[in-house]
C-alpha cells in the first residue's frame, strides 16, 4: 500500500508540473509576430566621428581632426596628405609647412614658391610680380623669363642680355 501511496503522490505531481495545454497554436513566423531569430545585428563600420568630442573615434586620425572632420594640426597623427592642414602627412604625424614638400601650402603663392619661398618660375601661380623670378605676374601665373621683356631677370646681367 505504501508503494501504491508513492506512486499516486509522484504521478500527481508529475502532472501538476507538465501544465495544461490551453489549445492554442503559436502564431507561423510570416503573420507579422516578432520573433527573435538570436541573430545579432551586422557590423556597420565604425562608429561616426564625433568631432568635438575630445576622442579620436570614426574615421577621424587624430583625436576631432583627419577624416571627415576639419584637418589636422602640425604633430597630430595622420593616414595621408589629406588630414593635414599643412598638406603634408610624413611618417604618420602631420608636418610644419616648408619650401621644398612638394605641397603649395603656409603663404606660398605656388609649390615651394613665393610667399616666404624662392621666387616662382614661369607657369606657377602668383598673386603679385615680386613672386615670380621673371618679375611678372600675369592673370594669376608667373610668366616665363625672356630675352624682350624689358627686364632683367632670370640669369641676365642687364635689361634683356647677358
Amino acid at each position: 500500500m505504501k508503494y501504491l501511496s508513492s506512486l499516486f503522490a509522484f504521478s500527481f505531481a508529475l502532472a501538476l508540473l507538465a501544465g495544461c495545454d490551453d489549445g492554442t497554436i503559436p502564431p507561423p513566423p510570416d503573420s507579422g509576430a516578432r520573433m527573435d531569430t538570436g541573430v545579432l545585428p551586422t557590423d556597420a563600420g565604425p562608429p561616426e566621428p564625433m568631432c568635438d568630442n575630445g576622442m579620436r573615434d570614426g574615421d577621424e586620425a587624430g583625436v576631432d581632426c583627419g577624416g571627415s572632420c576639419p584637418a589636422c594640426e602640425a604633430g597630430s597623427p595622420c593616414t595621408g596628405n589629406e588630414d593635414c592642414d599643412s598638406g603634408v602627412c610624413g611618417r604618420g604625424f602631420c608636418l610644419v609647412p616648408s619650401c621644398s614638400d612638394e605641397v603649395r601650402n603656409g603663404d606660398e603663392t605656388g609649390t615651394d614658391c613665393g610667399g616666404d619661398c624662392m621666387l616662382c618660375p614661369g607657369g606657377e601661380s602668383c598673386t603679385a610680380n615680386e613672386e615670380c623670378l621673371s618679375g611678372r605676374c600675369r592673370g594669376g601665373e608667373c610668366a616665363a623669363s625672356s630675352c624682350e621683356d624689358m627686364r632683367q631677370n632670370s640669369d641676365e646681367t642687364d635689361i634683356d642680355c647677358g
